[in-house]
């Protein structure tokens, strides 16, 4: 399986919640919870208070009712997570949307240069240079269309 992540700020400790916690164990607690919340499906919360401490070690469990008291976890119904879950982690559908939207809003513009013996013109090595769309070329089909009909 694929290592998972979650985002940490550099300035975690600092943050108002965070920093107003009773010891650094109740800080490391709230980022085990966090790395747990990551794995649940949704993301950011767990079915009940009693699976959530299913998922994290005992020490980190016992710093759950002062998560809850600071703000930083919050009860919804059964449901215990994560209490605004976008702001401490990055929505995972992100790079897959922001994909999918250039690739239907941008086209991208190419420029080539084509050197021709007979132009026009009549000139040997004369040069033309032709913008198009990328999405619109055609790769050949044979040699023959390569050589445009010769053989």
């Amino acid at each position: 399986m694929a290592a998972r992540f979650i985002k940490v700020y550099t300035a975690i400790a600092r943050d108002e919640k965070i920093a107003e916690l009773s010891n650094d164990a109740a800080r490391w607690a709230f980022i085990a919870i966090l790395a747990a919340a990551k794995e649940q499906r949704p993301a950011g919360s767990f079915s009940s208070r009693k699976h959530l401490e299913a998922c994290v070690s005992g020490t980190v469990a016992k710093h759950i009712a002062e998560l809850l008291r600071s703000g930083l976890l919050a009860m919804d119904g059964d449901r215990i997570g994560i209490k605004a879950w976008a702001r401490w982690q990055v929505d995972p559908t992100t790079a897959e949307r922001s994909a999918r939207w250039r690739a239907t809003h941008t086209q991208r513009s190419e420029t080539v240069t084509i050197t021709a013996r007979d132009r026009e013109t009549g000139k040997q090595g004369y040069r033309e240079t032709e913008r198009f769309n990328s999405k619109s070329i055609k790769a050949p089909q044979s040699i023959s269309e390569i050589l445009g009909g010769r053989k």
